[in-house]
């Protein structure tokens, strides 16, 4: 059973989810659609890219994910990217480029059916994209081949022997904050020493690490490495982000010492 996947900034209140839906299940009868989110807020490639990078290892080789986050701009192209066997089309506004790197993928760039400013570059370009894919036809005839997508550069944490800066890159649906500090440029520093952790207010210091959500008491402040092996930071049964005033870009500093 064929899989595609929706990941969009539409919300879910007006009707473009239920027209490519219906469009899709009109031309792929069968076809299963998974909705990873349409809540992304309006452009947002940065939370879109780690919302996609979060899930899309867990499905099978062969599904298609579909990024609805378009551009009004007339100099837009619209991409088809195979990746570890999975395939990716949405608009090359750097997306792709905070999911992997160009050389370990396949990348062609669709046509653009006669493009107006009407044009609904999901279901006008993705969908027989999408649909081609299903029925078997090769990524290579879909368009035409390139080498490179738009590269959108990310702030990376910053360090020295001794302090790590990094950056709020993501905050959840409970307010957790996910930063872009990852375990290994953590475990290199660190080296194994003792460390405090401050965010904007420096009211609340984080001296260690938790493995889960419930090895801390309710309402207390906590760090711990998730399944992306990026550092976040929360708060049990609380909104850490609002709580803690932590927005996206803040700044996250990790001190270590030798005592």
């Amino acid at each position: 059973m064929p899989i595609i996947t929706l990941t969009t900034d539409w919300g879910l209140k007006d009707y473009p989810v239920a027209a490519v839906k219906g469009t899709l299940y009109g031309l792929c009868p069968g076809v299963e659609i998974v909705d990873i989110t349409h809540q992304i807020p309006f452009f947002n490639i940065i939370e879109a890219a780690y919302t996609l990078n979060s899930c899309s290892y867990s499905f099978p080789q062969g599904t298609i994910h579909i990024i609805g986050l378009e551009n009004t701009s007339r100099e837009v192209e619209v991409l088809a990217v195979r990746h570890n066997g999975q395939y990716f089309l949405g608009v090359d506004n750097g997306i792709f480029s905070l999911m992997f790197e160009a050389h370990t993928a396949d990348i062609v760039q669709l046509p653009l059916y006669p493009y107006t400013p009407k044009t609904f570059l999901t279901l006008d370009v993705m969908i027989p994209a999408a649909v081609a894919l299903i029925r078997g036809e090769d990524l290579s005839l879909l368009g035409t081949p390139k080498d490179a997508f738009l590269i959108r550069s990310l702030l990376y944490a910053t360090y020295d022997e001794n302090v790590i800066r990094g950056a709020v890159s993501y905050i959840d649906s409970f307010e957790n904050v996910v930063t872009n500090i990852s375990r290994d440029l953590f475990n290199r520093i660190g080296k194994g020493r003792a460390f405090h952790i401050t965010m904007k207010t420096q009211k609340h210091q984080i001296k260690k690490l938790c493995e889960s959500y419930g090895d801390v008491a309710n309402g207390d402040v906590f760090a711990l490495f998730n399944s992306q092996g990026l550092l976040e930071i929360g708060m049990a049964l609380g909104p850490a982000a609002s709580l803690l005033g932590l927005s996206y870009n803040e700044t996250i500093r990790i001190e270590f010492n030798d005592r």
